[in-house]
């Protein structure tokens, strides 16, 4: 790769950066830990974070600026998906999708992600528990399509 300084760099080809901190977060979680990238075939760079080549996926408990988690990665639905779990998170080689019902900066969920449809999806798995489905993890590439963006205050 070549240095662009100031901690950054460019790589040629596919490249997945994981990380202990989504965007907007305050603090960090931990370090990465480098059993988990090594277990995806990577390099654990910076000890926060992990260079995978090739396509992989980091799915979470939340989504990026909510201000809390709702629980540890379910083991079982990382497992479904090929993954490794490390505290709130989940990485898997391979393209994986994370489906919500909630945007990113909206203040409260509108409903749960209705399992049998996160079931028909291929490797498809609602999590994080019995009671509540907020997310559907599902395998290959998966668009979800919704007629509000980001910081929009109603639906059209």
């Amino acid at each position: 790769g070549a240095s662009l300084g100031q901690s950054r760099c460019i790589v040629e080809g596919i490249w997945a950066q994981m990380t202990t901190k989504l965007p907007f977060d305050s603090s960090w979680a931990s370090y990465f830990p480098s059993n988990v990238c090594d277990s995806l075939e990577g390099e654990v760079f910076g000890s926060r974070f992990c260079a995978v080549k090739g396509s992989a996926t980091q799915l979470s408990t939340k989504l990026p600026g909510d201000s809390s988690w709702f629980t540890n990665f379910p083991t079982d639905v990382c497992d479904r998906v090929g993954g490794l779990v490390f505290g709130r998170y989940c990485a898997a080689k391979g393209s994986i999708t994370q489906l919500s019902t909630k945007l990113p900066g909206d203040s409260s969920w509108s409903t749960n992600f209705p399992p049998d449809v996160c079931n028909e999806l291929n490797g498809g798995a609602s999590f994080p528990s019995p009671l509540f489905f907020n997310f559907c993890a599902a395998e290959g590439p998966v668009s979800q399509l919704t007629t509000r963006i980001p910081g929009d205050t109603s639906w059209s």
